[in-house]
């Protein structure tokens, strides 16, 4: 019942930001892929945008392995880690990200 509501509530051609890239697989369904930047007030807005507009069945967030291993953490250990922060933890999470930018894009070139 409710993806036949979410389904009436999508727009046929919804005007999305210039940052959403949309693909249309072999079997006629859609991916819309948000091109973002970490903590940007206007990407968040774009995602927010392209969901309300769309109104999907799935979203997808991509994360580096930094920010899963955040995620992972319970309250406790995450609060501690923020109040450990130094120079050379940010410098290893800057190469993790660069390094899965790099694959993640390669990679979802050649799947579609």
């Amino acid at each position: 019942m409710l993806w036949q509501l979410r389904a009436q509530r999508r727009q046929s051609s919804p005007e999305l930001p210039e940052t959403v890239t949309s693909l249309t697989a072999p079997d006629g369904s859609t991916l819309y892929l948000v091109g973002t930047a970490h903590f940007s007030d206007n990407s968040k807005n774009d995602v927010a945008t392209t969901i309300r507009a769309v109104q999907p069945d799935v979203v997808v967030v991509e994360l580096c392995q930094y920010r899963v291993s955040m995620l992972r953490m319970d309250e406790h250990t995450l609060l501690k880690e923020a109040k450990d922060i130094n120079l050379e933890k940010v410098q290893q999470a800057i190469k993790q990200v660069r390094l899965s930018d790099r694959s993640d894009k390669t990679g979802l070139e050649k799947r579609w």
